[in-house]
């Protein structure tokens, strides 16, 4: 899908980059995966446009089109990544939409300026420290890019984005005040359900949606990711998701 536009605004020094989808009035900061792959929204990102939103992408710090610094940085720090682009685009309250590593950025941003964040979806993600570990295959996808990285060493950004994860404390989720939605797929795993549940808990007043038999590449496929625009646009409207449909496997946990 072609961008409206694009830019980069500069966060203590990093650059960072975001692209615009979408006119609508409404605006959705959709924070990506530390992969951030061309087609990491998929459907999804169609969706939200021909529902009316304005969508900014946004490639946090060490992915994509942002800089990749040489030194450490924190999930406070990537706060203010958001914080900056939100305040160039003019933005005073925004949704915003995070998936696996940008779900953990998008909990870091909302509860450090709960006053931006208006409505807060969290997709196949997990909260801060202590959480449930992946399996084998989900380590090994964790730290060589999803299986997009060659065998051998983690790249110097996973280890920078695993310790970011680690700055990250559990009691911070108490700062958030934003409506919250939890998807997590059943058959995810990299991040286990146990960790969407644990978010689910976590986040005052959060709602849990499970995706039966989900993985954690739901939004890689135009069904899975339909799936889940069926169950956050509704909620970003402000009301309550699709019913329950056996067919398509969506239900509350």
């Amino acid at each position: 899908m072609q961008s409206e536009s694009q830019g980069y605004v500069s966060a203590a020094g990093t650059a960072i980059h975001y692209r615009v989808f979408g006119t609508g009035s409404e605006t959705v900061v959709l924070l990506p995966g530390w992969d951030n792959a061309p087609d990491e929204w998929g459907a999804l990102l169609t969706d939200l446009v021909a529902a009316g939103y304005r969508a900014v992408w946004i490639d946090p710090r060490g992915t994509g089109l942002s800089d990749h610094p040489h030194h450490q940085w924190s999930m406070r720090t990537n706060a203010r990544d958001v914080a900056a682009v939100v305040a160039q685009l003019g933005v005073a309250r925004t949704d915003v939409i995070g998936y696996s590593y940008g779900g953990m950025i998008a909990q870091a941003f909302a509860a450090s300026y709960p006053g931006s964040v208006r409505r807060l979806a969290i997709i196949d993600s997990a909260p801060p420290f202590p959480f449930r570990p992946p399996t084998r295959q989900g380590l090994q996808s964790m730290v060589h890019g999803n299986g997009s990285q060659p065998a051998g060493a983690p790249t110097s950004d996973h280890r920078r984005a695993i310790l970011a994860i680690l700055t990250a404390r559990r009691g911070e989720l108490r700062r958030i005040t934003a409506a919250t939605q939890v998807i997590h797929g059943t058959a995810d795993a990299i991040l286990p359900l146990r960790n969407g549940r644990m978010l689910g808990h976590a986040i005052r007043g959060a709602e849990l949606r499970v995706i039966k038999g989900g993985t954690h590449d739901v939004l890689k496929t135009a069904r899975g990711a339909h799936r889940v625009a069926a169950l956050v646009i509704p909620f970003l409207r402000g009301g309550q998701a699709n019913p329950v449909d056996n067919s398509t496997g969506l239900s509350v946990a």
